[in-house]
């Protein structure tokens, strides 16, 4: 484990590496949607870990969760978007769709940013180097 600077230590990148092996190793070929959730809750959990410490507090992850959840709802509307266009255009790129990509993103950091700090936020998604 690597020492963290206030939520207890994480996960090794080692440590994180074998653990999502192992999550997805155990999974049924096609999961259901339940399954599907809670294999999501895991990861995030896994990379809270892996990123911000083990002892970082449940009510936090609680509200993460919430978060990816409605960024999940975003992201698979979005992916309906890409594959409906796909189908129906003669252009694989559409500047209207990458832009939507990158409202996705900022989406997701703002959606994160309402439960984490900006050290947090920098730890998560590996700015912190």
């Amino acid at each position: 484990m690597v020492e963290n600077l206030r939520n207890g230590p994480r996960l090794s990148d080692e440590e994180y590496d074998r653990l999502i092996v192992e999550l997805h190793s155990n999974l049924p070929a096609m999961p259901g949607k339940e399954e599907y959730r809670q294999v999501r809750l895991k990861e995030l959990n896994l990379a809270i870990d892996h990123r911000l410490g083990i002892e970082f507090p449940q009510e936090k992850r609680a509200k993460l969760w919430h978060a990816a959840e409605r960024v999940e709802a975003k992201r698979i509307k979005l992916a309906a978007q890409f594959f409906f266009r796909g189908l129906f255009s003669k252009s694989r790129r559409n500047p209207a769709l990458i832009n939507k990509s990158d409202w996705l993103t900022r989406f997701m950091i703002d959606a994160y940013s309402e439960v984490l700090d900006e050290q947090e936020l920098k730890y998560f998604f590996g700015l912190d180097q």
